[in-house]
């Protein structure tokens, strides 16, 4: 359909009372249109110039115009991403990994699962989503810039959310794609032609955007005015930049920063471990919450809808491998794990989340999560050769699990086998961070040059370990280029 077309049907719409905008997409980046009155097309414009828009609609002409429309605009990403892009980061690159067997018959989906992606069976799962986040977080930088009628408070908030959203947004980017461009502005006629820049410059622009978040956003959660103190959980904080700041670090090996931001949280007295009821840990503003996202009121959230199975799966079971790593009396085994029999098959699934369905909310998307930091802590301790230090933080994890403590005699290589090991166990099914530790810590090779003929696939190329670029993505942009391997 061309843009005259779209033009002329939203019109139409807009005849019949009801104001509308609608989105172009070209090359991944998203564009909100708002439809102009165009006399000699439409008849009756002056009464539809008159009507005011309500102050949570989106649209380019208001939304910088007062707290409320400023504060939708951010709230409205939100909501988007609590949708499939959080539960895809946790699925697909879980299916790459060895933590899930693949129930899907897609094609997307086997081949993620089967280690064959190829630039045209890749599907748009992260790239044309990201950037089309990225895109409306710029253009919200932009606004509020520029901005008169928006309250310092409220700026200062919401550039701070912007920016911790444009960081969480590149920091998985770049570690599912490797260098790839680095957009910072709305300027489509620069964006549409941009190359790739290195993945150390967007690593780097990643720590700029959470420091910045962090001397912008407040100390305590706020509300949906972005102003009052609340209990939930549902806005980022410095806490949040400071978790997100600590994982970064780490992924740089900047060992003494990643240690010294992941104890400020841990230190803070604002969080703690649930040890009396593991099921509730992914409770909305559970305990060990750092930051969360209400989604759908349908069924809580895409994760429990999707991996939680009451007959044979729909997407994934776990994997045997991963089954197999559990330790004898791990409480995680018993409390995450759940199970359903279909004939004389069982089959074995992801149980964080508890609620597969049900117009009652319980449970918010787990954005960040407290017990992270220890083994970000641990990892820091472990490289500077803080053995001790490092031992603790895997014995607060472990003894919550009802595990027996580490002996204090581990070796540096010990401690870094015991973090992967806790890793693979505590994080598993969440945001995709098996796949993530094994690229970064050079242990991807081994462990998926076994796992990957067990999948369906002949054998496992290094190349794999970056996903290839959606070839739309590649027409779009001329100056784009492939990953290697594909």
């Amino acid at each position: 359909m061309s843009y005259l077309n779209m033009i002329l049907k939203a019109i139409h719409r807009v005849s019949k009372n009801r104001l509308e905008y609608f989105k172009l997409k070209n090359g991944g980046y998203g564009i909100y249109i708002i439809i102009p009155c165009i006399s000699l097309m439409l008849t009756g414009c002056k009464k539809l110039v008159s009507i005011d828009p309500p102050p949570t609609v989106l649209l380019s002409e208001t939304v910088y115009n007062s707290d409320a429309t400023a504060i939708a605009a951010i709230s409205s990403i939100y909501t988007k991403m609590a949708g499939n892009y959080t539960s895809q980061v946790s699925l697909y690159p879980g299916y790459s990994a060895d933590e899930f067997n693949n129930f899907s018959t897609g094609i997307t989906e086997t081949a993620f699962f089967t280690n064959s992606l190829n630039a045209t069976n890749v599907g748009t799962k992260f790239w044309p989503n990201s950037y089309n986040y990225i895109y409306q977080a710029n253009a919200l930088l932009e606004g509020l810039q520029q901005s008169t009628g928006v309250s310092n408070p409220i700026k200062s908030q919401l550039n701070g959310e912007a920016k911790f959203l444009r960081a969480l947004l590149y920091f998985y980017l770049v570690n599912l794609y490797g260098d790839l461009p680095l957009i910072l502005s709305t300027n489509y006629s620069i964006n549409s032609i941009a190359s790739r820049t290195s993945k150390d410059q967007v690593f780097s622009q990643i720590v700029s955007d959470l420091k910045d978040a962090e001397s912008s956003l407040n100390v305590n959660y706020l509300a949906g005015d972005g102003v009052t103190v609340s209990n939930e959980k549902l806005r980022p904080t410095k806490a949040a930049a400071r978790s997100l700041l600590a994982r970064v670090l780490i992924y740089q090996k900047d060992w003494s920063n990643a240690e010294a931001y992941a104890t400020t949280v841990i230190s803070s007295g604002v969080y703690s471990l649930n040890t009396t009821d593991l099921t509730k840990v992914w409770a909305k503003n559970s305990s060990e919450a750092i930051w969360q996202i209400s989604t759908n009121p349908s069924y809580n959230t895409y994760e429990g809808n999707q991996f939680i199975a009451i007959a044979t799966p729909q997407y994934v079971s776990l994997s045997s491998s991963l089954l197999g790593a559990f330790e004898s009396g791990d409480k995680r085994r018993v409390n995450w794990v759940g199970s359903v029999s279909v004939g004389t098959n069982t089959y074995y699934f992801p149980y964080k989340y508890r609620v597969q369905n049900s117009t009652t909310v319980s449970e918010y998307v787990m954005m960040l999560r407290y017990a992270e930091l220890f083994l970000i802590r641990a990892e820091a301790y472990a490289n500077q050769n803080k053995l001790s230090q490092a031992i603790t933080d895997l014995n607060t994890i472990r003894s919550r699990a009802g595990l027996p403590a580490l002996a204090a005699s581990l070796s540096q290589s010990q401690i870094l086998g015991a973090i992967e090991q806790e890793r693979r166990i505590e994080l598993f099914s969440e945001w995709g961070d098996r796949w993530l530790f094994l690229k970064r810590t050079g242990r991807i090779d081994t462990v998926m040059s076994v796992a990957t003929p067990l999948k369906g696939n002949n054998s496992w190329n290094t190349n794999y370990q970056l996903y290839p670029i959606p070839q739309a993505e590649l027409t779009a942009d001329p100056n784009l280029t492939q990953n290697p391997g594909y």
